[in-house]
């Protein structure tokens, strides 16, 4: 009986022993699994991605060792193979790779006689790309923006300006007509996420149908080697699901947009990599999220965290709490526009880009409540929160950038305490209540407002008086445009 027993014992630790063995090597296989695409992409292939376009001797002075044609179809084949085997289930490991690659960088000579359309170039990042695009990238610069958002102090010297909309087609005609361009920079916008729900008509003939508007004039034009567009991270999916740990977007993850505004770019990003299967456009489709920096409006309350809270607490009164839509809790990255500049300029001339959908920012995941506090820490104007009913809205946009350090290479992001403190300076010097004034009338007034219903205001009384008196005193010095100008862009 003892025997028997001592023997079941031993048979007992036997089973758990292999058992147990059995779990690692399961365990094992399934890490092997989870990191085998990772490891099969050839990374070191990146190396020093080759430049497109642009002139052979430049080509040869920015690249050490310039790859041939075939090689750089096989890195372009090796992109696409990243970007279809990333899944939620290895984005964290991902994000350690390409961190040792060196940057990429172009000549400033690349594009000498080349012409580049940067639309929106008024605005806050149009500004910034037609300027890296003249002094960086040697591009004659042609800039169309209808200045409802954007001002005319914002437009760099040596760039020939045309004022119009996109959705203006005739306009248009006349512009391919007049120009040749080599490449489009598409950076043009008008509603920020939360007020679009309020102007979905106006967002989607802005954002969507003019966009196409401007894709029909390309096409028609022929010639044009590469359409840079500038999408959002807002139209992926909640990185934060049932409240659990947020998981960082790939390019190929599920994408919901929650508002017009991201509907409106989703459904042109397909729209323009639909134009690449048909006429073989080349494309470089972009996602950024929540940049900010010099130049940004901050009249609009609406289309920019950063800009509002800057804009609540330099005008406000002392006691006057700053607006938080919902309860602040909401996670999301900022990146600092200098940092992303360079790679939405260059991407035209970057191989590895071509026909791709590229997330470009900082990782960096901030509360919105955070950001009200280091808003007010670095103006020195501390404010109470006040938290406002929010439309519906993703908890978390955490997203991956580990295909833009594959591309572009590494570059070290702005951190959100030093951007601020570069920030600051130029606010307090320009900030004077009457610049950047026009897009708040644009969504306060009834000519575009359609859902007044919920509409997020409660916190900007006596602002629109502010607003009114800019545009009175900014009419009588004489800043607004001669309509002459607006009838004939091309005198």
């Amino acid at each position: 009986m003892q025997l028997r027993s001592r023997l079941w014992r031993a048979a007992s630790r036997l089973r758990y022993r292999v058992a147990h063995q059995f779990v690692l090597i399961v365990a094992l296989l399934a890490a092997l699994v989870a990191f085998r695409a990772a490891a099969e992409f050839n990374w070191s292939s990146l190396e020093g991605s080759p430049v497109a376009g642009g002139n052979s001797d430049s080509l040869a002075s920015t690249v050490e060792q310039p790859v041939q044609q075939e090689e750089q179809g096989k890195q372009l084949h090796e992109v696409q193979a990243l970007q279809l085997a990333t899944t939620d289930s290895i984005a964290k490991s991902r994000r350690l790779l390409c961190r040792h690659r060196e940057p990429v960088n172009v000549s400033a000579s690349i594009g000498r006689g080349q012409t580049a359309l940067v639309t929106g170039i008024a605005g806050f990042v149009g500004s910034h790309v037609a300027r890296y695009c003249l002094e960086n990238l040697g591009l004659t610069v042609i800039g169309l923006d209808d200045l409802s958002s954007g001002v005319k102090a914002n437009i760099p010297d040596g760039a020939e300006f045309v004022r119009g909309s996109i959705g203006d087609s005739k306009l248009l005609h006349r512009l391919f007509s007049s120009y040749r361009f080599d490449y489009v920079y598409h950076l043009a916008g008008h509603a920020g996420e939360t007020i679009s729900h309020h102007v979905r008509s106006f967002t989607y003939e802005n954002e969507l149908v003019g966009s196409t508007k401007l894709l029909n004039a390309v096409l028609r034009a022929g010639g044009t080697r590469s359409f840079v567009y500038l999408s959002s991270a807002s139209v992926y999916a909640d990185s934060a699901v049932d409240g659990g740990e947020s998981t960082p977007r790939v390019e190929s993850s599920n994408v919901a947009p929650m508002s017009p505004l991201a509907i409106a770019k989703l459904a042109f990003e397909h729209d323009l990599q639909a134009a690449h299967k048909s006429f073989s456009l080349s494309y470089t489709i972009l996602r950024a999220h929540n940049l900010y920096g010099p130049l940004q409006n901050l009249q609009d309350p609406y289309h920019s965290v950063i800009s509002s809270f800057i804009r609540q607490h330099l005008n406000q009164k002392r006691t006057q709490p700053v607006t938080i839509y919902g309860d602040g809790t909401q996670r999301r990255a900022f990146t600092y526009i200098t940092d992303v500049v360079p790679l939405i300029g260059m991407s035209v001339f970057v191989a590895a880009a071509e026909n791709q959908v590229i997330n470009i920012g900082n990782d960096e995941m901030t509360s919105i409540n955070y950001v009200k506090k280091m808003v007010g820490e670095a103006l020195g104007r501390p404010r109470p929160p006040n938290f406002v009913k929010s439309h519906a809205e993703a908890q978390s946009i955490e997203v991956d950038h580990t295909k833009m350090r594959c591309v572009f290479g590494y570059r070290e992001m702005t951190n959100l305490q030093d951007g601020l403190s570069r920030l600051v300076p130029h606010v307090l010097a320009s900030f004077s209540g009457k610049d950047n004034v026009q897009s708040i009338l644009e969504v306060k007034h009834a000519r575009h407002v359609e859902l007044a219903d919920h509409l997020p205001v409660q916190s900007w009384e006596g602002h629109e008086v502010d607003v009114v008196e800019s545009m009175v005193l900014s009419e009588r010095e004489g800043t607004e445009t001669d309509p002459a100008e607006i009838a004939d862009p091309f005198p």
